[in-house]
């Protein structure tokens, strides 16, 4: 099916256009709307609205305008890479608004095509907070049926510093801040995601 409404991502200097998709069932959940990600079985996909949609054909060009490879895109996977740091008594979470609603996650971002989950890790702590970090282990492998796969490895600060903002995907109208939580009180929070992790780590 063509539909204008397909979308057009850009990432590190290249245009990726669909031209050809059709739905293939309920959307996946952690997965952003109109984002072109990469299914553990090599299937280009989106979400828009309720639904996913498989491409069927997609174009992408350079900057220059020249038409590329899709291979050399990185694209992001379904696999979402989340860091678990704590700071003596105290966890990293980020705190953000969204659509209307509040809640706190840890933090953490989607593996690129490419990348390993370390350098994965290492990027997105690095965005979301401003820290330098190396993970320590893995803690949890989350999944879920309609979910993008998470996993969740612990790690510890290079050095300690100031948290800052530093994501480019944070629209104007939201709020996404990194914030140090006493574990006495997350264990008291409700709306700390997911619900799976924050259990066992804080009861």
């Amino acid at each position: 099916m063509q539909n204008q409404n397909f979308p057009i991502n850009q990432l590190n200097g290249y245009t990726a256009k669909v031209e050809e998709a059709e739905a293939v069932g309920p959307k996946l959940k952690g997965m952003s709307s109109d984002k072109i990600f990469i299914l553990k079985d090599g299937r280009y996909c989106f979400n828009q609205d309720d639904q996913m949609y498989q491409i069927k054909k997609m174009t992408a060009k350079d900057i220059l305008g020249n038409e590329v490879s899709l291979d050399a895109i990185p694209f992001d996977t379904e696999s979402r890479i989340t860091g678990i740091i704590k700071r003596g008594n105290k966890t990293l979470l980020i705190h953000r608004v969204k659509n209307n609603k509040e809640y706190y996650v840890f933090p953490g971002g989607h593996n690129k095509r490419g990348e390993t989950h370390e350098q994965t890790l290492l990027r997105e702590i690095n965005e979301e907070t401003g820290l330098s970090v190396r993970p320590t282990g893995l803690f949890l492998k989350l999944s879920q049926e309609g979910f993008a796969t998470e996993y969740f490895y612990t790690a510890e600060e290079t050095e300690q510093k100031e948290t800052k903002s530093v994501n480019p995907d944070v629209k104007k109208d939201e709020i996404n801040e990194p914030m140090w939580v006493d574990n006495k009180t997350a264990k008291t929070m409700q709306n700390i995601l997911p619900d799976i992790i924050a259990k066992k780590l804080f009861n």
